[in-house]
């Protein structure tokens, strides 16, 4: 593996091809199974029953139906926005940053798009062939060997679509805080700043979790519907929406007695003291490919309150192995300020 910090012609070189390949992984050879996927549904159309077995519950047959498109809509619906999604990630992560990284998280991610994508790209194909030329889709068998050939093609391809990307990490530009900010014996000082998702970001997250309640709204409305079922959906909904809006937004308070991420609804609250402070950095912070996403993050010895790519400052702590990030506007003044209560802390003891 490559661990890699300092850009020089030949990193770019290398970073360049990890790209490039996790574009071919992530988002080409998705697109290729789609397509192929696509055109076979298109030829089969005609053999289908209308309307067609679109879902299973475990039984020997079908116990749900919809039109002889489904399985086509099923197979451009989750091809075309899965690689989306994975060809859209490389945008967010340019909106605000200045510098370039990359690591396991980009490698996985396109990794997962194949995987996704392969696998119900076979359930599309699979569960339609065995309903070509049937009078009726009632008459459809069941699909736990289907199901189990999914698994199977989709894991192959997601392994071989890992290893064939380079192993290669390379990190933002460190900014160690050697000089902290100067005061007064006698002085106080307090710094106060708020951290929030991009606009688009919150939007497609908000948007994304609206999907529960619609569902809630057509098994409310349905005839059929089912006591157990609106239950569920409601309690899912009301926890997704909630944890969705803790996210969105925190204030950060810096003072003597260290630092204080809180969400601006009040919860959740991470701390950490001035006496456990060790070192404090302040550099730019790739969401994705240090944290694997954004939000509340915890990605192998480092933790974060990570809502965006764009400075921040990382702790380094005494009582813990992983550091703790925020990301935040005006993070060099926020890091050389808590650098202060810090050495002042330990000064006093």
């Amino acid at each position: 593996m490559k661990d890699l910090t300092n850009m020089n012609s030949a990193t770019e070189q290398e970073l360049a091809f990890a790209k490039r390949v996790a574009r071919f992984v992530g988002v080409y050879f998705p697109l290729v199974l789609t397509l192929a996927a696509t055109i076979l549904l298109i030829v089969w159309m005609d053999r289908m029953p209308d309307p067609m077995a679109t879902h299973w519950s475990g039984g020997d047959g079908p116990d749900g139906y919809g039109p002889a498109w489904s399985n086509l809509a099923l197979s451009l619906g989750t091809g075309i926005g899965i690689t989306a999604l994975f060809a859209l990630i490389p945008f967010f992560e340019r909106r605000r940053s200045k510098s370039i990284a990359w690591g396991w998280t980009n490698r996985f991610m396109a990794a997962m798009a194949l995987w996704t994508v392969s696998f119900m790209q076979v359930l599309a194909v699979l569960t339609s062939y065995v309903q070509l030329d049937l009078e009726d889709a009632t008459q459809a068998p069941g699909v736990g060997a289907i199901v189990l050939i999914g698994l199977v093609v989709a894991t192959l391809l997601g392994i071989l679509g890992w290893f064939v990307q380079p192993n290669l990490t390379v990190h933002a530009p460190t900014s160690e805080i050697t000089n902290p900010i100067k005061l007064a014996p006698s002085a106080r000082a307090a710094w106060f700043g708020t951290t929030s998702m991009p606009k688009p970001l919150a939007f497609a997250l908000v948007a994304t979790t609206l999907a529960l309640p619609i569902v809630l709204l057509v098994e409310f409305a349905s005839p059929d519907r089912d006591t157990t079922t609106i239950v569920v959906l409601a309690i899912c909904s009301i926890l997704s929406l909630g944890l969705i809006a803790t996210v969105l937004s925190f204030r950060v308070r810096i003072d003597k007695h260290g630092v204080e991420v809180r969400s601006v609804l009040g919860w959740p609250t991470f701390r950490v003291p001035a006496d456990d402070i060790i070192g404090v950095e302040v550099r730019e912070i790739h969401a994705f490919s240090e944290y694997g996403g954004w939000g509340i993050r915890v990605a192998g010895d480092r933790f974060g309150i990570v809502l965006r790519n764009s400075e921040g400052f990382i702790i380094t702590r005494k009582s813990r192995s992983r550091t703790f990030a925020v990301t935040i506007d005006d993070a060099r003044t926020a890091g050389s300020l808590l650098a202060r209560m810090a050495e002042n802390n330990n000064r006093s003891k």
